[in-house]
């Protein structure tokens, strides 16, 4: 095993001291090629040099297929010239060996004898597909694809030098990569104009292959007829079956190039980490992707294999392995049961005694269920109440949700339920399928099977009973709700009051991506006006208050104009929020009214005294008897007033809206604070109340 070792190590070294010496190695291989072109070669110089022609060009397909980018190997061009003049040199030296001893090698004989055998028109006509294929499927579709690929490399350059200067601007690319960056893309570009040029040699080496060939046989018959005596027939079988071989090791090695020359081309290069991926691994990956493909496409081949006269077996051989594979691919994705999210994270397998050598990301949005809930009839009714949800907080309100993804958990017993956002906890409970939630109101003298404390979606006092208990036609606000309906809106809060958790700087990109392509100008203007984490945490803070992204164009003019004057982000959403002003108020009015509390002007007064500035912006800082009693205000008008659809909030000041908003949503979040100056002119308002201080 020592020696072994040695001799690799002693490789390695003479590799690298060659390496080192790259630029004699180019000058004696062309060297090589003049001496080949000009000089006659024994046969066994022949032999070896069609050897290194044959594994050079295996080489180079191997190594377009693992490159992870076609710019990862910009001196292709320059080693496909090469190998172009290589090749034409062994077939000036080994057409000069045919004509003048007949004999070019034990290569090309064995070439020639395997293909022709004793059949000299079997091994033409083999030949004559194989150089049809490597001329005008292979090599023309190369060269086309070289010359779009060129045009349009040179087209996308000024846009992607400016998408280097955007990014840069945007905090998004670091000062000391960009120089790299626009490196590697004037590389690119200078690769794919070579490759263009350098198709037009693999193409003219295609043509000048037939026409060797035919010279060849033509010149060789001649010769062995007319100075060697050898009678028609032996001749043309002798010098075809040369013919034939130095054609073949010609035509191989360049139809293998060729293939690498257009693997390399007509890859599509991925983004970030999924560039690593060679063009072997994307193609299984995105070929498996579609695991219903594969079972329509074997039951095709299963028909095939049906028709009379056909050989079933081969179809059955075929088609078997694809059913089986699409069905077990189909059956993989199906454990987890998304909803509407990628395949279950690497996070919540069993962990091994294998070393992770990557980050494992954290799953954003998980209900785990009991084992006995995800095998029943109801799970995929729960899967698609989970996705409405989510599809509708997504559409309403522009926001790039994560998928949901529901899965069993073997610790959860009966009916019960975990909800958990970026793997934390926030919500328990049990389903209660054979029950309908009720109010205290309507209970009556039926035994309860639990009381649910005050909290929206129910109001205090809501309860389950069970459904046989239930006649159906009492009244009240919450009378019959439904297990799914009630944990669809139990869900749709929980989303609501983390959504500010799936707003970052990465959903910060995408849409101002979006706005670089829609809106080019704005894009520019918002760029040189607010950095990206500003812009993050602008977004961050309209979702937490219910305000939708999706009026993109008010959202970007008012940071526009307000972003460069003011330092506080706080200031900068009030001013947005006034833009908004006309959906903030559709968003929490019932059939058109704004129903509100109101603040006396006493308490107002204290509160605005109480302000107090800190390193996380504006806050209240009430005395622990005034905040209890506006508090205890608060929560007996919300039980009085709240109902259905409508759910009210708290009318007050701008310079106290952000703090009161903080300040009251630690005790009643879903109780939202607008100010006076959000309302439009022809907003109706109803006020349901107002807090006052005791004996004021």
């Amino acid at each position: 095993m020592d020696s072994i070792d040695v001799a690799r190590e002693r490789a390695l070294a003479w590799l690298q001291r060659i390496g080192r010496h790259g630029d004699a190695v180019a000058a004696i291989l062309v060297a090589l090629i003049v001496a080949m072109i000009v000089l006659p070669l024994p046969t066994f110089v022949i032999d070896g040099a069609i050897a290194v022609n044959i594994c050079m060009a295996l080489l180079l397909v191997t190594l377009a297929l693992y490159l992870p980018s076609a710019s990862a190997f910009s001196s292709f061009p320059v080693v496909l010239l090469f190998a172009t003049l290589f090749r034409l040199g062994i077939e000036i030296s080994t057409s000069r060996s045919i004509l003048m001893r007949a004999d070019a090698g034990a290569i090309v004989e064995t070439f020639g004898r395997f293909v022709a055998g004793e059949n000299v028109i079997v091994g033409s006509i083999v030949f004559i597909i194989i150089a049809i294929v490597q001329f005008i499927v292979v090599t023309k579709g190369a060269e086309r694809v070289a010359e779009v690929g060129a045009r349009f490399s040179l087209d996308s350059m000024p846009g992607r030098q400016m998408a280097i200067d955007a990014d840069l601007r945007a905090g998004l690319a670091r000062p000391e990569s960009v120089p790299q960056l626009r490196a590697e893309l004037a590389r690119e570009s200078r690769m794919h104009g070579a490759m263009d040029g350098a198709m037009k040699f693999v193409k003219g080496d295609a043509i000048a292959g037939l026409l060797i060939v035919m010279v060849n046989l033509a010149a060789g018959v001649a010769l062995g007829v007319a100075q060697h005596d050898m009678p028609w027939a032996d001749a043309l079988q002798h010098y075809a079956v040369l013919t034939i071989g130095n054609g073949l090791v010609a035509q191989i090695p360049a139809l293998l190039i060729a293939l690498a020359a257009a693997t390399l081309i007509t890859r599509s290069d991925g983004q970030g980490p999924a560039r690593a991926d060679t063009v072997g691994r994307r193609i299984v990956a995105e070929a498996l992707a579609a695991p219903q493909a594969w079972i329509a496409a074997g039951c095709v081949a299963a028909l095939f294999g049906t028709v009379p006269g056909m050989p079933w077996y081969a179809f059955a051989a075929l088609a078997v392995p694809m059913v089986a594979l699409g069905g077990a691919r189909l059956r993989r994705e199906r454990p987890p049961r998304v909803a509407d999210a990628p395949a279950r994270a690497t996070a919540a397998a069993v962990p091994d005694d294998r070393e992770l050598r990557q980050i494992v990301p954290i799953r954003p949005i998980v209900v785990a269920v009991s084992p006995a809930t995800e095998q029943g009839p109801r799970f995929d009714d729960l899967a698609r109440a989970a996705r409405r949800a989510r599809n509708e907080i997504v559409m309403r309100y522009g926001l790039t949700v994560p998928g949901v993804e529901l899965e069993g958990d073997g610790l959860l017993e009966g009916d019960a339920y975990r909800i958990a956002i970026d793997e934390v906890v926030v919500a328990t409970g049990r389903f209660h399928w054979d029950c309908v939630c009720v109010e205290a109101a309507v209970l009556a003298d039926r035994p309860a099977v639990q009381t649910w404390p005050q909290g929206y979606p129910l109001v205090e006092g809501a309860s389950w009973i069970e459904r046989a208990q239930w006649t159906g036609g009492e009244a009240g606000m919450n009378a019959g709700i439904e297990p799914l309906a009630y944990f669809s809106r139990l869900f749709a809060q929980l989303l609501h009051r983390h959504a500010a958790r799936f707003v970052g700087v990465h959903e910060a990109q995408l849409l101002y991506g979006w706005l670089q392509r829609e809106m080019p100008a704005a894009a520019k203007e918002l760029a040189q006006a607010v950095s990206l984490p500003r812009f993050a945490e602008v977004l961050r803070m309209l979702v937490a208050e219910r305000v939708s992204l999706r009026n993109v164009k008010q959202i970007v003019e008012a940071l526009i104009a307000w972003a460069p004057q003011e330092k506080d982000t706080a200031v900068v959403v009030e001013h947005v929020r006034l833009a908004l002003q006309a959906q903030i108020c559709q968003e929490f009015s019932h059939d058109g009214i704004l129903h509100a509390f109101v603040l006396e002007r006493e308490v107002e007064a204290k509160m605005r005294a109480s302000l107090q500035q800190t390193a996380r912006g504006c806050r209240l800082a009430l005395d622990h008897e005034t905040a209890a009693a506006i508090l205890d205000q608060l929560r007996c008008l919300v039980n009085r007033h709240v109902a259905g659809a409508i759910w009210p909030v708290i009318l007050t000041t701008q310079d106290l809206r952000g703090p009161l908003r903080a300040w009251v949503q630690n005790e009643l979040f879903d109780l939202y604070v607008l100010s006076y100056a959000e309302l439009t002119p022809t907003q109706r308002v109803r006020s349901l109340g107002t807090v006052a201080l005791e004996g004021g």
